[in-house]
């Protein structure tokens, strides 16, 4: 939380992304804030979505709020999609999201770099379930 805290975010990502990964509702809670922010990743509301509802889904009471506060910034597809996406998330044990270098091998968040978690050749996520560029 050091890391986190005095704005090292690349860093805090590295250590809360596992937690999350392993159902800590409160990592996936701060992986949440952090992309609702775009703290250290690409801001990205439905990633946010996704990951304050596996939190609010373990009872974490903040994620629960954050939740209700990311969906009203949402339309209702973005907000079915982020569903859809924690869903699959949660049932491939996050196999199949769409991770990018930049947490591991020092890309620059934005750049374009390759989902961690998939071999050259085989599928990438749907394109339903990456996130639009939008402005709020």
């Amino acid at each position: 939380m050091e890391a986190y805290n005095r704005g090292d975010y690349v860093p805090a990502l590295r250590l809360f992304r596992p937690l999350a990964e392993q159902g800590n509702p409160k990592a996936q809670d701060v992986l949440g804030v952090m992309y609702r922010r775009g703290q250290g990743v690409a801001r990205s509301p439905m990633r946010a979505f996704a990951w304050f509802s596996s939190a609010a889904a373990r009872g974490d009471a903040k994620a629960k709020a954050e939740l209700r506060a990311v969906s009203r910034t949402m339309t209702r597809d973005e907000v079915s999609q982020a569903r859809e996406m924690a869903q699959a998330c949660e049932a491939s044990n996050y196999r199949n999201c769409e991770y990018y270098q930049a947490v591991n091998s020092g890309v620059p968040i934005g750049a374009s770099a390759t989902p961690i978690g998939f071999p050259a050749g085989v599928a990438r996520i749907p394109s339903r379930f990456k996130t639009s560029s939008r402005v709020s």
